[in-house]
């Protein structure tokens, strides 16, 4: 079996966290096996309301309720293979990015007012063009960005220049955390193992 080092907390701290809250363990890894998530259930087709408004005993004014209340789901592909099976698929509008005219004039017809939310697989230009149309303080989910796996060199402007506080050494780990905690650390705080 493979064994792996890992910190556990041996007390809930009370207040600011010291070296005896915590304990270096080593752990026997289990085997790697397949994943048991299904494909394609990453995003339900339905929202939680509530009834203003019913004529039917079942749904009194009040209740809340789960149904396909306003939501609308438009899929964009890339590939025409997609769109005969994505009649199977609970959505209102389908589109191949690559066959569509302009994706931007596309997602405008569909949804003149703007996106409310927005799940990203892919990432790349696509992506753009849909952020571009999201509504004031609407909601993004970033799943993946696979068009972006293969790259070999960075997609920079040199603008963002990003700071690290780098503590060595996976024992210095309740360290790093304590020193984010009083503010040690100017940057994004890293443990080099």
């Amino acid at each position: 079996m493979v064994q792996a080092k890992t910190w556990s907390l041996t007390k809930h701290f009370d207040g600011f966290p010291k070296d005896s809250d915590l304990e270096l363990k080593v752990e026997e890894l289990p085997l790697i096996k397949l994943s048991e998530q299904p494909q394609n259930n990453s995003l339900e087709h339905t929202c939680w309301t509530r009834v203003i408004q019913s004529n039917y005993p079942a749904f009194p004014v009040g209740s809340h309720v789960i149904g396909r209340c306003g939501w609308r789901t438009h899929t964009v592909c890339d590939g025409t293979d997609l769109i005969p099976i994505m009649p199977d698929w609970p959505q209102d509008e389908a589109f191949n990015y690559k066959t569509v005219g302009s994706l931007e004039e596309t997602l405008k017809k569909a949804s003149p007012d703007g996106y409310d939310c927005f799940f990203e697989n892919v990432g790349g230009p696509s992506s753009s063009v849909a952020l571009q149309q999201m509504k004031n303080f609407g909601r993004i989910a970033v799943c993946g960005a696979i068009s972006t796996y293969n790259d070999t060199t960075p997609q920079t402007g040199g603008k963002l220049q990003c700071r690290e506080h780098i503590t060595q050494g996976f024992e210095k780990m309740p360290a790093a955390f304590m020193g984010i905690l009083k503010g040690e650390n100017v940057g994004k705080a890293i443990v080099a193992i």
